[in-house]
């Protein structure tokens, strides 16, 4: 699960399939290689602390890093990450290069990320680039699409990547422009089984 809530993308993720519960505590240190070896990229990003809690059959990993927060749950048994949760300003998000398209005088930039992850639509005056507000659709490609929200007064609105191809629609009074994307690949947690 994933949403944008205010100026944060929040994702919630659940494997059933690496929760075992039967096995005996694995300790801190353990908790913590896992959780290593699960998140690469957070593990080499600057991280301001690091939290653990647990013992016998569940160990809670926290962290917060110069991009967000991860909490990871490990299962010892599995010794696999099998829930998590992350918390993510937008703003540190990597967008993918955007697509852009003008028409009826607006221009329209969507930055899509990975299916479920945030995409960032921006829409502006073709003529002056001066943010320009909007209804905004989105839908799967050349398809019609839901009302998702307005752009507002500064031109932007964050909402969640479907999972294929889309296209963005901003629509105001009679003008409207269109922008078809494909989302980037899921973030996947690397498999681990550490031993040790």
């Amino acid at each position: 699960m994933s949403a944008v809530v205010g100026d944060t993308y929040v994702r919630e993720a659940f494997r059933g399939e690496f929760r075992d519960g039967t096995a005996g505590p694995i300790g801190y240190e353990q908790a913590v290689r896992i959780a290593a070896d699960s998140y690469p990229v957070i593990w080499n990003l600057t991280r301001s602390s690091t939290q653990v809690v647990g013992s016998g059959q569940t160990y809670y990993v926290h962290v917060s890093h110069e991009r967000g927060e991860l909490a990871a749950f490990i299962d010892p048994a599995t010794r696999s990450v099998f829930r998590e949760s992350q918390w993510r300003p937008l703003e540190t998000m990597a967008l993918r290069p955007g697509a852009t398209n003008a028409k009826d005088g607006l221009r329209l930039t969507v930055n899509a990320t990975y299916p479920g992850g945030p995409v960032r639509i921006r829409l502006v005056d073709a003529a002056t680039g001066d943010p320009a507000d909007a209804n905004v659709t989105v839908a799967p490609a050349e398809q019609d699409g839901g009302l998702v929200g307005r752009t507002g007064g500064d031109g932007d609105l964050w909402t969640l990547t479907p999972g294929s191809e889309f296209t963005v629609t901003a629509t105001r009074g009679d003008s409207a422009v269109r922008v078809t994307v494909s989302p980037g690949d899921r973030p996947r947690v690397h498999p681990v089984n550490a031993t040790g």
